[in-house]
């Protein structure tokens, strides 16, 4: 589990307050994600994009570790090792699962592989999010495996 807004690249579909929220106010804590995602990208073999840069060493390396080059740690497995997938959430409320009410054939929540075009990302219940994890992807790996999705209303 991630976030929308966590990386340079995913801010960018943010509305302008969260823009402004993610950029500046809560940057530190992001950071961490930022860190988790670099690793589960590294080692599931993805590319990782060079306009999100890489995150400050300290963060996956803890302070005053000396390791140059975390990728080569002894013990961390290799490249590819990880069928993994990146669940970025808008940001989350207490909020009802709209998936339990919503009509055949209706979508109660906006899911993307990458970022999520169109209407800007506001936000999602923690419950449609369970939902779409449980209920979509762990029925369907084969399709959303693998990927970073984004999730949002």
């Amino acid at each position: 589990m991630s976030t929308i807004g966590v990386s340079i690249s995913s801010r960018k579909t943010l509305p302008l307050p969260l823009q402004v929220l993610y950029g500046y106010l809560i940057q530190s804590p992001l950071a961490d994600k930022l860190a988790c995602e670099r690793i589960v990208n590294h080692f599931a073999g993805w590319e990782w994009n060079q306009v999100d840069g890489e995150p400050r060493k300290e963060v996956i390396t803890g302070e005053g570790v000396d390791l140059s080059d975390w990728k080569e740690r002894e013990g961390v497995p290799p490249v590819g090792s990880l069928d993994a997938m990146i669940v970025r959430a808008a940001a989350l409320d207490d909020g009802e699962c709209r998936a339990d009410s919503a009509k055949e054939g209706e979508a109660p929540y906006r899911v993307a592989a990458g970022e999520i075009t169109g209407k800007a990302p506001w936000g999602v219940s923690r419950k449609d999010v369970g939902h779409f994890i449980f209920e979509t992807v762990e029925k369907n790996w084969s399709q959303w495996g693998g990927k970073q999705i984004s999730i949002s209303y």
